[in-house]
């Protein structure tokens, strides 16, 4: 989809990416966000996989017979690509409402594209209902306009190498001191290397917030050189 709305707000920002949660917290202030009105939320950090991980478990989960919204970066031909509403893009009638009312909202006030369209993002699934969220982290972790919630129900850290390094090091100790999620609002996430060219992910539903049963297991495997356990210890 086309419009003038998306040239107008990549001009809010002088910089593709200023990592900080500031501006979005006050812009989610002004449009009336409410995080309990959301669907239980999925965050997915991580340098490879993530989108390949949000699909996997956006089947499983619809197969399941539980609704998802989704939220991925980037897109492959039109921005809906990256709005989910129940597993179907969002409508351009839709996704232009939810635009228009975050840019008059932020009123020319400095605001990165990504934190201004997630917020769009964010009001649009608390007005949409769903079982699940399945969040995408845009850039890094710790402060993408993504890691703004405060509770998500599950954190899922997919294997972690160097990527846009001008923003986040150019070690990985560097980028794995800004890449990770608050693991303490979450189930603990954790890595380990193995020899073999399969990561297996195991992501846990906790007893008291799971839907799928008492200690449920979802599995998914993404093609990396790291095993991924996702669960309590």
């Amino acid at each position: 989809m086309k419009d003038p709305i998306f040239h107008r707000l990549l001009q809010l920002h002088p910089k593709f990416s200023d990592l900080s949660l500031g501006r979005i917290n006050q812009l989610l202030k002004k449009i009336g966000f409410n995080e309990k009105k959301l669907p239980k939320v999925i965050h997915i950090a991580g340098t490879n996989g993530k989108g390949s991980t949000a699909s996997i478990l956006k089947s499983i989960i619809n197969q399941h017979g539980y609704s998802t919204h989704v939220y991925t970066t980037p897109h492959l031909v039109d921005f809906n690509e990256r709005i989910q509403l129940n597993s179907k893009n969002i409508s351009n009638k839709k996704l232009l409402e939810y635009l228009r009312y975050c840019e008059k909202k932020n009123d020319g006030k400095l605001i990165t594209f990504f934190e201004i369209t997630t917020a769009a993002a964010f009001k649009a699934f608390q007005d949409h209902r769903a079982d699940f969220l399945i969040l995408e982290v845009g850039l890094g972790g710790r402060f993408d306009a993504t890691n703004i919630l405060k509770s998500p129900k599950i954190a899922a850290i997919t294997p972690i190498s160097l990527d846009h390094q001008d923003f986040l090091g150019n070690s990985l100790a560097k980028l794995a001191s800004k890449s990770p999620l608050d693991l303490s609002k979450s189930p603990v996430a954790h890595m380990e290397p193995v020899n073999n060219p399969y990561t297996y992910g195991s992501v846990y539903y906790p007893q008291e917030t799971s839907q799928l049963g008492e200690g449920h297991y979802i599995i998914f495997d993404i093609i990396e050189n790291n095993k991924t356990h996702y669960g309590k210890e």
